[in-house]
């Protein structure tokens, strides 16, 4: 069995059910090496990181890691935190991005009044009943209560 760390992409194999034969990517995680020592999927190690590296850039890692290209000057733009869903303002400048969760924040990096007019506009609407990412966050929960659970009960030993 190919060993990986956490949360790296691994490229994989499906060898029963419906997608029999079929290539995908999946995160290594604890559940994935499951099915894999079942026999239920192969782990097929990339040919060399520039595979990785490739299937990444057009794939996508984590909706969490902003990356613009170069930007001249400075540019505002409203949006939400990927798994909070809480509106935030970015302000892109050169390669950075910073996120503004509050209007303290945003007097404090000297954003013009308009858009601290709208970030507090977003803040003050009422949140959505279905948030996008409330299956991303119950997600969480579950590891977070999950991670709990094993501190309590102690050590796994096999």
């Amino acid at each position: 069995m190919l060993l990986l760390k956490e949360g790296v992409v691994m490229k994989i194999k499906f060898l029963t059910g419906p997608r029999a034969g079929e290539l995908s990517h999946a995160p290594n995680s604890q559940q994935s090496q499951l099915l894999a020592a079942a026999g239920i999927i192969e782990i097929i190690p990339y040919k060399s990181y520039v595979e990785r590296l490739d299937f990444e850039a057009r794939e996508g890692r984590d909706p969490s890691n902003v990356c613009v290209p170069f930007v001249v000057g400075i540019v505002y733009e409203l949006g939400t935190l990927p798994v909070s869903n809480i509106p935030c303002l970015f302000r892109k400048h050169a390669t950075t991005v910073d996120r503004i969760v509050n209007v303290e924040q945003a007097k404090s990096v000297s954003v013009p009044k308009e858009w601290i007019a709208k970030l507090k506009t977003a803040l003050a609407a009422p949140k959505q009943q279905a948030e996008p990412n409330s299956a991303e966050r119950s997600r969480v929960q579950a590891a977070m209560d999950k991670s709990k659970e094993a501190e309590m009960n102690g050590p796994v030993r096999f």
